[in-house]
């Protein structure tokens, strides 16, 4: 594997390139999309949140498929970068049917197309995070890879809240005309982004585990929770990100049906995520110099406070600075949980590879991703299933009282108390930095020794 001083500023912006458009894209779906379907094409909240649930559970089961035959092509071509290619013509294709519905189209359509777009983002986003997981694998430039992966989403992320602010459109309310432009820009960007990766990006180590990668099944997903930080890790995540996919689905309805601040939303967006771009800068510094998991405990601390913080919002035009102030200061606290969960998965292949004698990064990342998509159907469906018994309606001008308490509930309240509890879980991880040179001096000294034993073989230490 190669050493992180040796992967120059250059290779690493080519790798990150794609994380770009794969933000641009993915924020509107998960964010806008839904929420375009039940204001303009008519489809219930009911039927909305079991669509949300059946494509994100067909997109997590796809996680393990793709993570599985990335790590065998990579074990056979020493490369990853076909996938790439391939989810994105994938993903273009379903991003520019999804925005541009005929009239009669409804829920099968919407269902359709949407289980193709995550498909298609799958094939880019598993063999993408583990591709940039195994190029380093010193503590601190893993994390620089990650950061720049972040920082081109974010970039991607504010692209895309600035659309509708192009002087082509009439209003700057999202609608499917803004998001044929998107799919438009996507597939222009797309191009050059993926391209870049291709040629410029070097491939990474090539395979060198010391066993096959063994088939999926029980024994394959009991070892890897048998891993005792990945299994602090994914609980913690689990809690978190059930969080932000009810608080970010909702993002879209809470300012336009409940706020009743639909022609500011791309503003109160952008500037958003344009500040989050200095909080994600200001947390890479303090996790070059702090354990990580501290620094994304930190993070998740004080997130939940600012997700808490609009249940106090009162419907109206005054209501939109406050709600800038608290979504921009949410936005800066979060930035340490953009990048944390990617390096500290780094450092965890690392120690599975210390324990097993197998290099399974590309399954880590897909059960990591399974894990971001399963929460982002569980946080959307549940979201939406909220809004629904309470009686939201997404069309109306105003809301009833028990509506309001749904989706403040939904948005704010019960997002805001599963960031704490992850917080707490995140606090005593115990991969540390010093654990981690440990582990590769460990696998330096095996690989020099050409040491047949596995640690399977050895007594593993207490804190491992």
């Amino acid at each position: 594997m190669a050493q992180g001083r040796n992967i120059t500023i250059a290779a690493i912006l080519a790798l990150a390139a794609p994380s770009l458009i794969s933000q641009f894209i993915s924020a509107p779906f998960i964010g806008v999309v839904p929420g375009l379907y039940a204001k303009y094409m008519g489809v219930s909240l009911g039927a909305i949140s079991a669509i949300v649930l059946i494509s994100r559970i067909f997109d997590a089961v796809t996680d393990p498929v793709i993570g599985l035959l990335s790590d065998r092509y990579k074990r056979k071509w020493n490369t990853r970068k076909p996938w790439l290619v391939l989810g994105f013509l994938v993903t273009a294709l379903a991003s520019w049917f999804v925005s541009t519905p005929a009239e009669n189209s409804g829920i099968i359509y919407f269902a359709a197309w949407s289980l193709v777009f995550y498909l298609g983002w799958t094939m880019i986003e598993v063999p993408h995070n583990a591709w940039s997981a195994e190029i380093t694998e010193n503590y601190n430039r893993r994390t620089t890879v990650f950061f720049v992966k972040t920082m081109f989403a974010a970039v991607g992320a504010l692209a895309f809240a600035l659309v509708p602010l192009l002087p082509m459109f009439e209003s700057t309310e999202f609608t499917f005309e803004t998001m044929r432009v998107t799919a438009l820009i996507f597939l222009g960007l797309g191009l050059v982004c993926v391209l870049c990766a291709v040629a410029l990006a070097p491939s990474g180590a090539a395979g060198s585990a010391d066993k096959p990668v063994m088939r999926i099944g029980q024994k394959y997903l009991i070892s890897m929770f048998e891993n005792g930080p990945f299994a602090r890790f994914i609980i913690a995540f689990l809690i978190s990100g059930l969080a932000a996919g009810m608080n970010g689905t909702l993002q879209f309805l809470y300012l336009d049906a409940y706020l009743g601040l639909g022609e500011h939303v791309a503003i109160a967006l952008g500037s958003g995520v344009f500040l989050g771009i200095f909080g994600i800068i200001a947390w890479y510094l303090i996790m070059l110099r702090m354990q990580k998991h501290r620094a994304w405990a930190i993070s998740l601390a004080l997130g939940a406070g600012w997700i808490l913080a609009p249940s106090v919002l009162v419907p109206g035009e005054q209501a939109l600075i406050p709600y800038m102030v608290m979504f921009a200061g949410m936005v800066l606290s979060v930035g340490a949980g953009l990048i944390a969960p990617y390096t500290l998965l780094g450092d965890i292949v690392d120690h599975d590879r210390w324990r097993t004698g197998e290099d399974r990064a590309g399954m880590y990342f897909a059960v990591f991703l399974f894990a971001v998509k399963l929460n982002t159907a569980l946080g959307g469906a549940l979201a939406f299933l909220l809004l629904d018994l309470s009686g939201f309606d997404a069309t109306a001008e105003s809301q009833t009282m028990l509506a309001g308490a749904g989706i403040r509930l939904a948005f704010a309240i019960l997002p805001g108390l599963l960031f704490l509890t992850a917080c707490a879980i995140m606090w005593t991880y115990p991969l540390t930095r010093d654990r981690h040179a440990e582990i590769l001096a460990e696998l330096k000294a095996r690989l020099e020794e050409g040491a047949g034993d596995t640690p399977e073989e050895e007594e593993a230490p207490a804190h491992a």
